[in-house]
């Protein structure tokens, strides 16, 4: 261990953040007083990046893939494709693509697998950008029963992507969602020194972050489409797939020009000092309140409702009521259907959930503060004239059960399940 931090915890490859109510000139004293007899012992550069191109290239490469037999109730599906890292200029348009096509309710697979073909519990596809290297990364948990359809379904689905499978909405919707969650990853001042640390660390300028942000606006249908066209392959791609122990999986090819036909070609940042003041408690009468705390230090508002409910106030027959009205509440209003919320909230990025405990209800809600008459009036229509579509309370009913099986293939999941209802007879989890 010690000559392993003395080989790589050299001070010119270390970076020291601080962020909060400082005086600098106290700090740099204080940073010279601990760490300033610390001394480089070798020379250091930066390693290489790692080019997925090869990879891409081999035409007799073959799709590394893998089926797993566990003790489980549900498939575990995953698979990965080697693109370039953070350093690369086409990350942010790789990162807007794995939006769009898995990054959250609105994206291309959940709307097609979990919200109309009903396929899986789950779907999601991630850009994991490292250094030296990125992977565009897809995982899906589902039903055995519907893991055939799937895959068949998906491995025809992901050689026809293009730039023409989105639209300039999506893409603007898409922009618009990760600079909201870069912004908001900076609401907490351990927060704000992880971005400022990441960004000078792995661009070394004090411009990365704005930089990243520039280029991330400037991203095109188009340039998305070069993207699918030179990265998204099958011999470079590798699956896992982990299914129950009695589980025959169908054939999981992907021979390219066989099962994975020819793809179509388509066509200095400000330093934000911020203020607050105190808070305000406002009696509205019959035991409830309203807490208001001021903070400027981003255009956010972020709100939380609080009601008397859960577990502890249902009967036997009416355990987990709770957790599914919670589910479908924010699925739509006598307005607006489930998926026109989704595209209404992702297009303000927004969030609206509720959920439910043993003895409280709550509505939670965040989004800028130059949506907050759209929110307010959408936050009001939900809570007076919830849709509780057919539809949607079956979907969230299979997807509550679904949880309960999957945390059942966890031992500490089970154990969890078992032990609420030991220690607490008559109240049924």
């Amino acid at each position: 261990i010690k000559d392993y931090i003395a080989t790589w915890y050299q001070p010119q490859s270390m970076l020291l953040v601080v962020c909060g109510n400082i005086e600098p000139e106290a700090v740099l004293a204080e940073a010279k007083k601990l760490f300033g007899e610390m001394k480089n012992t070798r020379l250091w550069a930066a390693q290489a990046a790692l080019d997925p191109a090869p990879l891409q290239a081999k035409n007799d490469w073959i799709p590394q893939i893998k089926i797993e037999k566990r003790p489980l109730n549900k498939i575990y599906f995953n698979a990965a494709i080697p693109v370039p890292g953070y350093l690369s200029s086409q990350s942010p348009g790789i990162e807007l693509f794995a939006q769009m096509l898995g990054g959250d309710r609105t994206s291309l697979l959940y709307r097609k697998y979990k919200y109309e073909k009903q396929l899986v519990d789950d779907i999601s596809a991630y850009y994991y950008a490292f250094e030296r290297v990125g992977l565009l990364y897809f995982d899906a948990l589902l039903d055995a029963d519907n893991f055939e359809k799937f895959w068949a379904e998906f491995s025809k689905e992901l050689p026809t992507l293009s730039a023409a499978s989105f639209t300039e909405d999506e893409l603007a919707r898409a922009k618009l969602n990760i600079e909201d969650d870069l912004f908001r990853s900076k609401e907490t001042i351990s927060g704000l020194a992880s971005k400022a640390g990441t960004f000078y660390f792995t661009t070394g300028s004090l411009t990365g972050e704005q930089d990243y942000l520039n280029s991330l606006r400037a991203v095109t249908l188009k340039d998305v489409g070069t993207i699918i066209d030179e990265w998204l392959t099958p011999q470079a791609m590798s699956i896992i797939a982990l299914t129950p122990e009695n589980y025959v999986a169908p054939n999981l090819d992907l021979t390219p020009g066989k099962t994975w036909p020819a793809r179509a070609v388509a066509a200095k940042a400000k330093e934000n000092k911020g203020s607050s003041s105190e808070r305000e408690v406002i009696e509205l009468g019959n035991a409830r309140k309203l807490i208001l705390i001021p903070d400027d230090t981003l255009p956010y508002i972020s709100m939380d409702m609080a009601f008397t409910g859960g577990d502890l106030l249902l009967d036997e027959k009416e355990q987990g009521l709770d957790d599914l009205t919670a589910s479908t509440l924010t699925k739509g209003t006598a307005e607006m259907s489930a998926p026109e919320m989704e595209v209404y909230l992702s297009g303000r990025a927004a969030g609206l959930s509720a959920s439910a405990s043993n003895k409280i209800f709550t509505v939670s809600s965040s989004f800028p503060i130059k949506f907050k008459e759209d929110m307010f009036a959408l936050i009001k229509n939900v809570l007076n004239a919830p849709a509780f579509a057919p539809e949607d309370v079956e979907r969230d009913k299979a997807t509550q059960i679904a949880a309960i099986m999957a945390r059942e293939d966890q031992p500490l999941g089970l154990a969890f399940r078992k032990l609420m209802p030991f220690l607490f007879p008559g109240q049924v989890q």
